[in-house]
């Protein structure tokens, strides 16, 4: 069985192959350097720079300064961790706020993702009102929209006397039929909104 010695705080993190010496710090940069070239990475890729990375990923996840402190060996109050605080650390400002009694609920984004269409199943993109599919309405406020303005286009049809009159008012019936998804509510909105006048 291998006898293992304990370790000691200035025993080197990576020693020479023949001799318990350490490597200097130029020969480790290398070996990150080496490995990343391989790797084509075109960030920096050094341990200077993976400290760096390290230190900011931590204050922006609102890691307390003294714990990134202690992580990453600086003294207490050191001016290097106040400053990933202060520039990564908005995080801070919300848990201050919190502990205040003030709510600070998390930003949430709006959704992106598309819909599936209730009728077909097609993935309609969220800000469209209809599925350009099947024409099924994915708005409550859009169906009552074009129900409106079909409406208003059947009433006039009905007193219209002009035989070229009516046959735009039924172009224009039989387009929103056969393609809503070619009106936007605000387009519905102010074609109502001048039908009615």
């Amino acid at each position: 069985m291998a006898r293992r010695t304990p370790r000691r705080s200035e025993d080197p993190f990576i020693s020479k192959l023949n001799s318990p010496e350490g490597v200097s710090n130029n020969y480790v940069r290398d070996l990150f350097k080496e490995a990343g070239d391989r790797a084509d990475v075109r960030k920096p890729v050094t341990p200077r720079y993976f400290r760096k990375a390290s230190a900011s990923h931590l204050a922006s996840k609102g890691v307390s300064q003294a714990h990134i402190e202690d992580h990453h060996g600086w003294t207490r109050g050191s001016d290097i961790a106040a400053r990933y605080v202060a520039v990564f650390g908005d995080a801070n400002d919300r848990e201050i706020a919190a502990a205040h009694g003030i709510d600070v609920g998390e930003d949430e984004s709006e959704p992106t993702a598309p819909v599936p269409c209730p009728r077909c199943g097609t993935d309609v993109p969220r800000h469209k009102d209809f599925c350009p599919d099947c024409k099924q309405s994915m708005d409550t406020e859009a169906t009552a929209l074009l129900e409106s303005l079909t409406s208003v286009l059947d009433g006039l049809l009905e007193e219209e006397d002009d035989a070229e009159a009516r046959g735009k008012l039924i172009r224009a019936r039989q387009k929103f039929d056969s393609r809503p998804d070619e009106f936007s509510k605000a387009e519905m909105h102010q074609l109502l909104s001048s039908l009615n006048n």
